[in-house]
């Protein structure tokens, strides 16, 4: 339990701007949170603004039964949000590996609410790939970081893992 005083003291201690920027986006997923967990048909989503770069992600395995993946779906919401905060004009877009064992052909409506929230555009591997892939492992998930190569609508794509935090606008690496 936390006591009033040391409450009070982390109430009214300033905080740091990274801080700042965790609480903002916690406050906005817990706001956008319903809950979801029923399929989507929404497989494929771009922010088809036109412009020239973007930061790419990757997440997975999704699986409706298993929250594991949301941590890595949080810490790339936090990247979005650090980064528009900071200034960045480049679109933001995450492949969602879906798990074999997924009953949904997509990712659950919750997840594309966060993502079309922030205006992430999003892509996931066919049904009929998922069924021949067998388990997702982590080499899979790390060669799925190539498929931004084939986005041939941007000029440059700048991939980042889920960990990343920035703390200064990043979009100079595209010029």
């Amino acid at each position: 339990l936390v006591s009033s005083k040391s409450a009070e003291k982390v109430l009214t201690t300033p905080a740091s701007p990274l801080l700042m920027i965790k609480c903002q986006l916690l406050s906005m997923l817990l706001l956008l949170h319903e809950g979801g967990g029923s399929n989507t048909s929404h497989l494929v989503s771009f922010p088809g603004e036109g412009r020239p770069y973007a930061y790419g992600f990757v997440v997975g395995p999704v699986l409706e039964t298993n929250p594991a993946y949301k941590g890595h779906l949080y810490g790339v919401l936090v990247t979005v949000q650090a980064l528009r905060d900071l200034g960045s004009e480049a679109d933001f877009l995450i492949w969602l590996e879906m798990s074999p064992q997924s009953r949904l052909p997509g990712p659950p409506d919750e997840v594309v609410h966060l993502l079309s929230a922030l205006g992430v555009g999003m892509m996931t591997g066919d049904i009929k790939d998922r069924a021949q892939q067998g388990n997702v492992t982590y080499s899979s998930l790390v060669l799925n970081k190539f498929r931004f190569l084939q986005l041939v609508q941007y000029r440059r794509i700048i991939f980042l893992d889920c960990d990343v935090l920035p703390i200064m606008n990043m979009d100079y690496l595209f010029k």
